[in-house]
């Protein structure tokens, strides 16, 4: 008995048909090949539909590892995402967290309508990206926030051990909020800290990196009570 098939691509299914459903004299075309190929490709258009096994919606922190049968990814938990193709050569993904969301992996990256590289998912937004014949990946929709408020500011007072607090006796400061940040203006930011305004440009009271965002106030360090203030929408 012949094991069914399931097609993957267009491209199975046109190798099936040529090594299977042939032409001659000797009745060598079975039924069963028959059935394979006709049940096997109502299965692919059936599944040819982006959303027709319904959004992967992600619950759990930490790094996500994506498969090639799905499309379209929600998250609700914070961490990065590990990007492969898939079968549609498109990802929409929705970021319903107030963090942003690293992109590792074989998609790392992708170009956005205004032409720079971008390498996450922004907080409460969403995004289409689709492969293209360069091989290079672009947003061909969203960017869209997902809530039409601005983001909230991130508020941390050193030493009250919350999830924005900076660490007492730490020099740096990371924050999964601060990755990209201001990157639509060349990476300057401005930061309040202890209620006085701070920059990370001309001359700099502290520097930002914001591929890890993190902010390092060296040669100084946290010092208990220290207050940070940054406005997450610039």
């Amino acid at each position: 008995m012949l094991p069914t098939i399931d097609f993957n691509s267009l491209e199975e299914v046109v190798q099936y048909l040529d090594q299977c459903i042939i032409t001659n004299h000797n009745n060598e075309i079975t039924a069963e090949q028959h059935n394979n190929i006709e049940n096997g490709l109502a299965k692919f258009i059936k599944q040819a539909p982006r959303n027709w096994d319904k959004a992967s919606v992600i619950v759990s922190a930490g790094n996500y590892i994506a498969v090639s049968s799905q499309c379209i990814l929600v998250f609700r938990a914070t961490g990065s995402i590990t990007l492969t193709d898939n079968r549609w050569n498109e990802w929409t993904i929705l970021n319903y967290t107030s963090s942003n969301k690293q992109l590792v992996g074989t998609i790392a990256s992708y170009r956005t309508v205004l032409g720079t590289i971008k390498n996450y998912i922004s907080a409460t937004s969403a995004v289409t990206i689709a492969k293209a014949i360069d091989g290079l990946w672009y947003e061909i929709g969203g960017s869209n926030s997902a809530a039409t408020a601005p983001k909230k500011p991130l508020i941390g007072v050193a030493g009250e051990g919350g999830e924005d607090d900076p660490i007492v006796g730490e020099s740096t400061y990371q924050n999964d909020k601060l990755i990209g940040l201001g990157s639509q203006n060349n990476d300057r930011i401005l930061a309040i800290i202890n209620n006085i305004p701070q920059s990370n440009f001309g001359n700099p009271n502290f520097s930002l990196d914001n591929v890890s965002g993190t902010i390092n106030i060296s040669p100084n360090v946290w010092l208990p009570n220290d207050s940070l203030y940054i406005d997450l929408n610039q």
